[in-house]
């Protein structure tokens, strides 16, 4: 008996594309960027859960921030800020429900990494003087800078 090679190869190429497709559409579904938020961003003091439901974890728990980032409009703003060593840096997350994170650059940075956010605040205390560049790791075109003295 023969068989059609043919006919095996494309039918485990078309099982592996629905899988493709399927796993594809997968990621799409859970990285939306649609919002459940109820409209009420007016609360900064509301600790923030990341995309995935866990707690927000932070360098420098109820510290006060020597300068705040908002991340809104698909940017930093400040894009960059100046503080001291030992000073906290505060993001607040209100891009409304599209998923954000703050991810340090080079050998500076690499200590600064938020979890995903959709809102709510992230806060990091810098120990060291430096120029710390970070991004969105979900949207590399947003970057801004922390300077340390």
């Amino acid at each position: 008996m023969l068989v059609d090679c043919r006919e095996t190869t494309l039918g485990g190429m078309h099982k592996r594309f629905r899988l493709i497709i399927a796993g594809i559409a997968l990621v799409t579904a859970f990285s939306a960027c649609s919002s459940e938020d109820s409209g009420d961003t007016a609360s900064t003091t509301t600790p923030a859960t990341a995309v995935d439901g866990s707690a927000v974890p932070t360098t420098a728990a109820d510290a006060e921030a020597a300068a705040v980032v908002e991340v809104m409009d698909m940017s930093f703003k400040p894009a960059t800020v100046t503080i001291e060593a030992g000073e906290a840096v505060t993001w607040e997350f209100d891009d409304g429900g599209i998923p954000h994170a703050v991810q340090g650059l080079n050998d500076n940075g690499m200590e600064l990494s938020s979890p995903i956010l959709k809102s709510g605040p992230y806060t990091h205390t810098f120990t060291a003087p430096g120029t710390y560049e970070y991004i969105c790791p979900l949207h590399p075109q947003m970057k801004a800078t922390v300077i340390v003295k």
